[in-house]
C-alpha cells in the first residue's frame, strides 16, 4: 500500500553531529523519481561499518559536510517508475535488484554491501574465479567475512579464517 508520508532517519551536519544519539525522524517531501528512476517504498535497511564511522565522524570522506540519511543497503517495492533510512527512496533503476522469493525484506537488505562485497572478492575477475577445492584465507569478524565464509563453504573451498579476537575464530 502506498503511504504518501516520508519518514526519515538524519543524522545532522557533521559539526553537530554526535554519534547515533544525533540521529532524528523527521517526514520529507516525497522524493519524484526523474528519467530512468524508480520510486522505492523502503521495508528494511541494514547498517554497514560506514555508517557507523559517518555517525561517529571518523569517515574520511565528503559525506561528512552535509546532513544525510544513513545506511546505503536496503530492500523494498519499487512503488513508481519514470535509500537509505526513509521510507521512500529514488534510485537508478540500474541500481536495483530482484528479492529472490526465499529471503524477508530484512534478509535483502544485508546483501548490497557485505556480500556483493564478498561475492565480487571471490569471483569478480573471471580468469581466477573461485573453484571448488581451493583454500581460502578470510580476516576480520565482519559482515564480508561471514558472506565470504557462507559463499564459499557453498562453492566447495577450503576454509580458513583468522582474527584478532579469539572469541571471533
Amino acid at each position: 500500500m502506498f503511504d504518501s508520508r516520508n519518514v526519515v532517519w538524519k543524522l545532522p551536519r557533521v559539526e553537530e553531529r554526535q554519534d547515533w544519539k544525533s540521529l532524528t525522524k523527521v517526514t520529507a517531501p516525497m522524493p519524484e523519481p526523474g528519467p530512468k528512476e524508480v520510486l522505492i517504498q523502503v521495508h528494511a535497511v541494514s547498517l554497514n561499518y560506514r555508517d557507523l564511522v559517518i555517525a561517529n565522524r571518523t569517515y574520511p570522506g565528503t559525506v561528512q559536510e552535509h546532513e544525510l540519511v544513513p545506511a546505503s543497503d536496503g530492500a523494498g517495492v519499487a512503488v513508481k517508475s519514470t535509500f537509505c533510512c526513509a521510507g521512500y527512496a529514488v534510485l537508478p533503476e540500474t541500481a536495483l535488484l530482484p528479492i529472490p522469493e526465499c529471503l524477508s525484506f530484512e534478509e535483502a537488505a544485508t546483501l548490497p554491501c557485505a556480500a556483493v562485497t564478498a561475492y565480487n572478492g571471490l569471483y569478480g575477475i573471471a580468469s581466477q574465479a573461485l573453484r571448488p577445492g581451493q583454500t581460502v584465507l578470510v580476516q576480520g569478524t565482519g559482515g564480508v567475512r561471514v558472506f565470504t565464509l557462507q559463499i564459499a563453504l557453498a562453492a566447495g573451498a577450503n576454509l580458513i579464517a583468522t582474527s584478532s579476537s579469539s572469541a571471533e575464530t
